[in-house]
């Protein structure tokens, strides 16, 4: 048995993107181009093969060593093995390191348990007597020399210790999620090839923005054209129940099919290859003007219909994030090497740059590169000024939102968030209170509350009025990846008080695999969404405000109902909401909305598609 260096390359790009280390994972996609072999790999490839694999390798290579030269067993009294060396013993309870040392000890006596008149290369029972295993485990066949029969051992000890694993955790989500519910099965409309970022006209709803691999994006029309003669968009299957019956009379009527009208390329380059995927997307708010952001960090404005209107070229290195504010006037971009740039629409000149790392006090070593990044700094902040000097330091991160026409947010450095303003050399407020990585921040123009998720687990909200957060979300058991504001209008009695008018909800994704609903006001979490089986990674709320989609590593478009949750008096857990579901079978990038809220792009490195969902949908009959 052997393994490629492609095999290798596509179990670590897995490993990444389930670790959640969307940057990395992106920049080692470009430079080994591993995303090409998921279409070999990806349905026969489980989650946690990379560390499943390495387990096992060290579980055999302890196996190993508890076999002296001489063929007798190690002492139990010997230091415990350890990856890094004899030297050193790993922390554990009593408990623990005498069973690990009695199942050592079990394999090690079946490896001397073959018979000693064997020669090289005949075939044997080897009987498994691990204490550990039952009675009855049934014998393996394998080549008799000591070797080969360690590798058995260790691969049955294994082997049981992974089934127990994966048996308890497939029992846990089921568990969770189980409930008797009919849940519609999506059909895809029309397949738009391989989609990494995509968003839809705000006022057409028949024009879709998509960017993927390559150096050109693709601005889509899409109408109503072909009849299907049988089926509707969607069936109904029993996920979570017994078998059902569908009334015919609402799954064979006929009805017309999405279809792709016309595409417009907006090429960045004329060049095929080249590092200059398309890493984001985003339309104005009237829709008049778009903007596609590359690999190599030149960002392009094109109007409605197609035609290039200014090449922005600053950024040295991939664009993350892209944001207009609500005017149009101005455009926000971030790299990945922390920075920001913000854009004149009109006549595509830089108005605000940030480009600002501080670094903990240096070794001596470094002082001279770390003190000419110093000086870059406080040039930028318009010369030296000894009452900054010990001031907080300030970086871009990896995703910004406007407040309002001139003021922005954006992730700064040691988990922080930093307010500032165009023209203004130094930030207006630094907020702090997290203690990991921020995902994604989000501005609630109704509520006038900023959001951030972030890998500490954890959701915070955030007004101007404090630097500390004024609420912690806390419930999710993995890093937040998405937030989203859900505004509700003329919301009443929901903390128990008169009618507060105007308000939004908070909705989070997790790569915990759920969703979750909250109210600002009290922390509260009104809804836990459970139905995927691993990581969302993407979430988007219909414009309409009616629906949630939520997109994952199981590569599961899930649909859920919004409707009345600001009633909920104690939290609602599991699939109940769900409407829809659409198995895509590759890891879901993104999802988007179009203006009525009727269809949605499914984007995927592989087939990517646009999906009909109508609110008559959830109203096929059940017949029981």
């Amino acid at each position: 048995m052997s393994i490629t260096s492609d095999e290798l390359n596509y179990l670590v790009w897995r490993y990444l993107q389930e670790a959640g280390f969307e940057h990395t994972t992106y920049a080692f996609q470009r430079e080994a181009g591993v995303h090409h072999l998921d279409k070999h790999f990806s349905n026969r490839i489980p989650l946690g093969a990379l560390v499943n694999v390495a387990q096992k390798g060290i579980q055999f290579m302890e196996v190993e060593a508890s076999v002296k030269e001489d063929g007798t067993i190690v002492d139990s009294d010997d230091k415990p093995f350890s990856l890094f060396g004899n030297d050193y013993v790993r922390s554990g309870t009593p408990e623990i390191e005498e069973e690990q040392t009695n199942a050592l000890k079990g394999a090690a006596t079946a490896l001397l348990a073959a018979p000693s008149d064997i020669t090289a290369g005949a075939n044997v029972a080897v009987t498994k007597i691990d204490p550990g295993l039952p009675t009855t485990a049934p014998t393996l066949t394998a080549p008799a020399n000591n070797n080969n029969i360690k590798k058995v051992v260790a691969a049955t000890m294994t082997d049981r210790a992974t089934n127990t694993q994966d048996t308890q955790n497939a029992t846990s989500q089921k568990d969770m999620t189980r409930e008797e519910v009919p849940i519609i099965s999506l059909t895809p409309s029309v397949d738009v090839g391989s989609v990494s970022q995509c968003q839809w006209s705000p006022v057409d709803k028949n024009v879709l923005l998509t960017g993927a691999a390559g150096p050109v994006a693709s601005l889509l029309v899409l109408n109503k054209g072909g009849e299907e003669e049988e089926g509707t968009a969607g069936t109904l299957l029993p996920t979570h129940g017994d078998e059902m019956d569908v009334d015919s009379e609402d799954t064979n009527s006929t009805k017309k099919m999405v279809k792709i009208a016309s595409t417009t390329n907006l090429a960045h380059s004329p060049i095929p290859q080249g590092d200059k995927d398309i890493t984001a997307v985003s339309w104005n708010r009237i829709g008049t003007l778009c903007v596609t952001a590359a690999f190599d960090g030149q960002l392009r404005l094109w109007t409605a219909q197609g035609k290039l209107r200014h090449i922005l070229s600053l950024h040295r290195a991939p664009i993350l994030s892209v944001r207009w504010n609500k005017t149009g006037s101005l455009v926000l971009s971030i790299d990945c090497t922390n920075t920001l740039v913000v854009w004149d629409t009109t006549s595509g000149e830089v108005r605000h740059h940030l480009s600002l790392t501080v670094a903990p006090p240096p070794a001596s070593a470094a002082v001279s590169a770390v003190s000419a990044v110093v000086g870059d700094i406080q040039a930028a902040l318009g010369g030296k000024d000894e009452s900054h000097e010990s001031a907080e330091s300030i970086t871009t991160g990896f995703d910004a939102d406007w407040i309002d026409g001139l003021t922005f947010v954006m992730t700064g450095e040691n988990h922080s968030i930093v307010v500032c303003r165009v023209g203004e050399k130094l930030p207006l407020l630094v907020f702090k209170g997290h203690s990991a990585g921020i995902n994604d921040i989000q501005f609630d123009h109704v509520g006038l509350l900023l959001a951030s998720a972030s890998d500490d687990h954890s959701v915070r909200l955030w007004q101007g009025r404090s630097v500390a957060s004024t609420a912690t979300l806390l419930g999710h058991t993995a890093p937040v990846m998405v937030v989203r504001w859900l505004p509700l209008l003329n919301a009443a009695n929901l903390v128990g008080g008169a009618n507060i008018g105007t308000m939004s909800l908070v909705v989070s994704a997790s790569l915990d695999g759920t969703a979750r609903v909250w109210l600002p006001e009290n922390a509260r979490c009104l809804a836990v969404l459970a139905l995927h089986e691993s990581a969302i990674f993407a979430m988007e709320i219909s414009p309409d405000r009616k629906w949630l989609a939520t997109g994952g590593m199981d590569g599961v478009l899930v649909l859920w109902d919004l409707a009345g949750l600001e009633d909920n008096e104690c939290t609602e857990e599991g699939a109940g909401r769900a409407l829809a579901r659409l198995e895509i079978g590759a890891p879901i990038d993104c999802i988007g909305w179009n203006l009525e809220s009727d269809v949605i792009c499914v984007g995927t490195s592989g087939k990517s598609y646009v999906v009909e969902w109508n609110e008559g949908m959830r109203e096929t009959k059940v017949v029981a």
